[in-house]
């Protein structure tokens, strides 16, 4: 009786252990298309930056800091995760220039590269607005 308690025990422990197996398998397959997902973004992400950089005009882009200095939003409310495209070093916020007044919103230079051409300056600024529209 105990001999086959024990080989009901190795079994139950050896499902387990396949259980937990599984669950490893499921998780890697679950963070390679977690990759997958995040390099589809970055993509669709970059095509976006280089669309609005190619209109070769300054244009604000519906990220802001004037909430809470430092953490930047979009204008959904969606906090800024990646890819970013500071130009170097920004954002600043002025760099404590006090004429720059405080720098919450960000722009689009065109006179930087597509990839480094996001800038924090103030929200009083005069420039262009670009608004994204579902189709």
């Amino acid at each position: 009786e105990r001999e086959r308690e024990r080989e009901r025990e190795r079994e139950r422990e050896k499902e387990r252990e396949r259980e937990r197996k599984r669950e490893r398998d499921r998780e890697r397959e679950r963070e390679r298309e977690r990759e997958r997902e995040r390099e589809r973004i970055f993509i669709y992400l970059f095509q976006q930056q280089e669309f609005l950089f190619n209109l070769n005009k300054g244009v604000w882009i519906g990220l802001t800091d004037s909430v809470t200095e430092g953490n930047l939003i979009w204008v959904d409310g969606t906090p800024l995760t990646t890819p970013r495209y500071w130009h170097k070093p920004q954002p600043d916020n002025g760099a404590g220039r006090l004429d720059y007044g405080e720098e919450d919103c960000v722009e689009i230079r065109t006179d930087q590269r597509p990839l480094e051409a996001w800038n924090d300056l103030s929200c009083d600024r005069k420039i262009y607005w670009v608004c994204e529209k579902a189709v």
